[in-house]
């Protein structure tokens, strides 16, 4: 009798803690709702919301997520997805053809070229130390939306010269090759030879090196220059249009909702949802395989890029890995979070049309993914 009481009590126990363990999880949803709406600025603005989980594959809460929001640099994910699905490890900087005693070159919107930071010299060196005459073909050249060893137009300095950072630039091809003659110290001529299929390509710089300074410190230029590079490939003109219509077409057309996705860097125009964000988001994951490289391409909160001063560690430790979005008015973060209990969610957390300062809707931001980190 005793035997049976006690089995009894064991099914009982165990099928409570099913029940317990079951409310946890229908819970769960509630308690982030609660936590979100904790404040009133949320309230005060267009805010949208969505907390991806991981494990379960399944979204934990939604508020406003199939609403179209101007993402701002939220944006760069876009173009760091179908950078990651155009290009390989490594940035093309150059295509070029020997001929005889000629070397024709192609630019390819590379703007690690002569880059303060990124220059790796592969494609300064070889233009440099080659024995070949020089001539550089704007043939791949196509509007004033391209750019292509391209610079502003500026007075040609006398004495040393210091090589300047990358900027905005000009379809100027005259400019180009005085610059070039510069900075190579030989003489180079134009042309506008088409570039063949089987052209050569010189490779720059590591690809990830590259992305890591789009997306920590919310670089434009690069973001734009990295459309450009992926146009590159098709090895017809450089035009960044035909770009986000391919991406749109293979790599994108499976997103939740139409991504209105106009420029490369965030500025006006772009429209997204937060759960197409998600979606983007878990395509990004998916593609690059391994958790760590993930992390090592998104701002660390409390670490490195744009959230480096908002959050603080988990004991030395960075748990919100994020793209920030800002313009006025505008402030959006969307990434992927681990709790201290070892969970992996993804979320997107964008705010529009706000009248307070933007350090406060931060702050609230990060009020909000700090509590779910440590509760869950």
């Amino acid at each position: 009798m005793k035997r049976v009481y006690l089995l009894r009590l064991l099914l009982f126990s165990a099928g409570s803690l099913i029940f317990f363990q079951a409310a946890a999880q229908k819970m769960k949803a509630t308690e982030i709702k609660a936590i979100f709406e904790r404040t009133g600025i949320v309230n005060e603005h267009f805010t949208g919301f969505a907390l991806f989980d991981e494990e379960t594959g399944k979204m934990v809460y939604e508020h406003n997520a199939d609403k179209y929001f101007v993402p701002a640099s939220n944006t760069k994910m876009f173009t760091l997805y179908t950078a990651l699905n155009m290009l390989g490890d490594s940035i093309p900087g150059l295509r070029y053809v020997i001929s005889g005693d000629s070397l024709f070159f192609w630019g390819t919107g590379d703007p690690t070229f002569l880059h303060p930071d990124l220059n790796t010299n592969r494609v300064l060196s070889f233009l440099k130390n080659t024995d070949k005459k020089l001539f550089y073909s704007v043939s791949n050249y196509l509007t004033h939306r391209s750019r292509n060893f391209l610079i502003e137009p500026m007075p040609l300095p006398v004495g040393d010269y210091h090589y300047p950072p990358p900027v905005m630039t000009n379809p100027e091809a005259e400019k180009t090759i005085q610059m070039l003659e510069l900075v190579l110290e030989k003489e180079v001529h134009m042309s506008r030879k088409e570039l063949p299929r089987d052209a050569a390509t010189l490779y720059s710089i590591l690809s990830d090196s590259l992305y890591r300074r789009m997306m920590l410190p919310s670089d434009n230029y690069l973001a734009e220059q990295i459309v450009m590079i992926c146009g590159s490939t098709f090895g017809g003109p450089l035009n960044v249009d035909s770009v986000r219509n391919y991406s749109q077409k293979n790599f994108l057309a499976d997103l939740p909702a139409k991504a209105y996705w106009v420029n490369g860097a965030g500025f006006a125009g772009n429209l997204f949802t937060p759960r197409t964000i998600i979606a983007l988001l878990i395509k990004i994951r998916d593609k690059v395989g391994n958790e760590q490289r993930l992390h090592q391409l998104f701002p660390a909160g409390g670490v490195s890029g744009t959230i480096a001063e908002a959050y603080q560690t988990d004991n030395g430790s960075p748990f919100v890995f994020a793209k920030t979005g800002t313009l006025q008015y505008v402030h959006n973060q969307s990434g992927f979070l681990v709790t201290r209990k070892g969970k992996r969610y993804i979320f997107s957390f964008m705010n529009n049309n706000f009248t307070r300062p933007t350090p406060e809707i931060r702050a609230e931001m990060v009020r909000v993914m700090t509590e779910i980190h440590e509760k869950y």
